[in-house]
């Protein structure tokens, strides 16, 4: 009864965050990222939406380095990801911007695995004003 009980309150337990130490640092955005990639709160093909096992909801804040409770808006979330036949199809690609209080939230099916990447995985950017974050 104590574990159900947990999980139940588990979604509502805000757990207390240190604000980083420094920034994350830059990393190359790979052979895979294309600019302008869609807009919008869903990131696969209409098709593979059908089944909501197979549906993910991502969703997160972007904080302040500065004051880690503080969200900042206007930031451009960008994701890709492989589907079935890799990294070629646009359907696997898409943006949202955060909110006044820096959330965003998209929903995308679970990405494919690949020979070079053995772990299922999401790639994201974050800009501002055209200035990456």
């Amino acid at each position: 009864m104590l574990y159900l009980l947990l999980l139940l309150l588990l979604p509502t337990l805000q757990l207390a965050q240190l604000c980083p130490v420094q920034e994350t640092p830059a990393d190359a955005l790979g052979p895979f990222f294309q600019e302008n990639s869609p807009v919008g709160s869903v990131v696969a093909p209409a098709s593979e939406l059908t089944n909501p096992l197979e549906l993910l909801q991502v969703s997160g804040r972007i904080l302040s380095i500065t004051d880690c409770e503080k969200g900042i808006a206007n930031v451009t979330v960008e994701v890709w990801f492989a589907g079935a036949n890799g990294y070629s199809q646009d359907e696997f690609r898409g943006q949202v911007v955060t909110d006044e209080c820096g959330r965003y939230s998209f929903v995308q099916t679970f990405p494919a695995l690949y020979a070079s990447r053995p772990i299922l995985h999401n790639h994201f950017r974050l800009s501002r004003n055209k200035e990456e974050l």
